[in-house]
């Protein structure tokens, strides 16, 4: 607990037994309850723990499509793991094979290029960062929903039906 937490709730203890000497009922002031907020994490974890491998991959191909401005149907998984889906599509003008990896915290998309610089090049870092767009997801009955903000603008929102 931080020093201020202390002293905010000692004052208020100290203040509980001061009284006007009238009868009114004494107000008092609950903590916000922290297993609450374990509680939702845990549960937003389980469901993406739940989520198959097919809805991940549903995931990751609408976020990437969604960012790329690329047709759903074009992208296609091409490797799955427990921590991340792989996907892979072709620029129509040229050619070049682009590949991004997806794993998932809650309702959230993280992804990275790999090979963005050529064959060989590696895996790109994860975008985690407070400057990199956040990609959320909603997954309804085969639908994906993918909206993406950045800045705290909403910069575009796709929905793909597979």
């Amino acid at each position: 607990m931080s020093y201020f937490k202390f002293i905010v709730i000692g004052g208020v203890i100290a203040l509980t037994g001061c009284s006007k000497g009238d009868d009114q009922p004494q107000q008092t002031v609950a903590e916000p309850s922290i297993s609450s907020n374990v509680v939702q994490e845990t549960a937003s974890e389980a469901a993406v723990a739940v989520m198959s491998d097919a809805d991940r991959g549903r995931v990751c191909r609408g976020s990437a499509a969604a960012l790329n401005g690329r047709s759903y149907n074009t992208v296609k998984v091409i490797g799955t793991n427990q921590e991340y889906i792989r996907v892979q599509w072709k620029r129509p003008d040229d050619g070049k094979k682009w590949k991004q990896d997806c794993r998932f915290e809650g309702d959230k998309v993280i992804w990275r290029g790999v090979d963005a610089f050529g064959p060989g090049s590696g895996e790109g870092r994860w975008r985690t960062d407070p400057r990199d767009e956040t990609i959320t997801y909603k997954l309804e009955r085969g639908v994906v929903t993918i909206t993406i903000v950045l800045d705290g603008e909403q910069m575009t929102t796709k929905t793909f039906a597979s």
